[in-house]
């Protein structure tokens, strides 16, 4: 057994929870997920159920999620960078998931490694709670891992009328031009690109005749590092988003705040993506008391 499997599981059963679930990927000390569904078990009173942390590189997930299926546990979140691994992994996957080739949800259920995507239902859930309309609406999305992937399908599917990716060169970059391709076969009602994120006029251009930007890179996640060099296509309208959680003020909602525009941190589409995990999971969702709680001390 890993031992970053071992020492969790164990510890659970000192404390006699004996129904698990938890989340693997590196790192995840600093993760809010067990905040939540912990806290959610105890609002409900499920006094054997408990949340954990499985710190997992990249080159252990597939041997840790069939360690932990082993183990009996109900399911998994997994997280960066194990998200596209986990899709691999799964016996089953929901349409969603297949499509953008990305799970940040297991389900261990009648044998079989079951897996789902809940981010991009998370983030747009997350947008209508702060009262931002995406339907007929453009989007600028930075980034091409595993939520940006999420988004976009989630998006394209559910009625944005041009999503334009920008990433870096690379593995994901040739991926997500593959999904893009892909949606928009599918959705031809939707207008897709995906270019170079090093093209800053391109960029804000983009952002220009967007309205909604989101940040989906890691860019931010500590320091005063921003995705956004050149702020020129920024306007009155748009809507600007970063995912990242960890820093819920990051350099880019500085910079759309300096511009007095609606912005949203990643606290939202956390919250709501634990929610519907949750709910696979467990069939219930996760009190609104423990969000407000959230929010308070993020």
């Amino acid at each position: 057994m890993l031992e970053n499997i071992r020492k969790p599981f164990e510890k659970a059963k000192i404390y006699n929870k004996t129904k698990l679930t938890g989340l693997i990927g590196n790192p995840v000390a600093h993760s809010n997920s067990p905040r939540l569904h912990n806290g959610a078990f105890e609002a409900l009173g499920m006094d054997d159920y408990s949340y954990l942390l499985f710190e997992i590189n990249a080159d252990q997930a597939e041997e840790a999620i069939h360690e932990l299926a082993e183990l009996g546990l109900i399911g998994i979140n997994v997280t960066m960078p194990d998200k596209i691994i986990a899709a691999r992994v799964c016996n089953e996957l929901t349409d969603s998931a297949r499509i953008m080739g990305s799970v940040n949800t297991i389900k261990y259920e009648d044998g079989k490694i079951k897996g789902f995507n809940t981010d991009g239902w998370g983030f747009f859930r997350a947008l209508e709670s702060e009262g931002c309309e995406h339907s007929g609406k453009a989007m600028t999305l930075l980034g091409a891992g595993g939520a940006a992937r999420a988004i976009l399908t989630e998006g394209v599917s559910s009625g944005l009328k041009r999503v334009s990716i920008f990433s870096r060169p690379g593995d994901r970059f040739s991926e997500v031009q593959d999904l893009a391709e892909h949606l928009y076969k599918a959705n031809p009602g939707c207008d897709i690109a995906v270019t170079d994120l090093s093209k800053t006029a391109e960029l804000a251009e983009s952002i220009r005749y967007s309205d909604i930007l989101v940040n989906a890179t890691s860019v931010g996640m500590s320091g005063s590092e921003c995705v956004i060099s050149d702020f020129s296509g920024f306007h009155s309208k748009l809507f600007v988003a970063d995912i990242i959680y960890k820093n819920p003020k990051t350099a880019l909602l500085k910079a759309a705040e300096d511009r007095n525009l609606r912005t949203m941190n990643g606290i939202p589409m956390l919250f709501y993506q634990a929610d519907l995990a949750f709910k696979i999971w467990h069939g219930v969702n996760i009190p609104g008391t423990i969000y407000l709680k959230l929010k308070k001390t993020v």
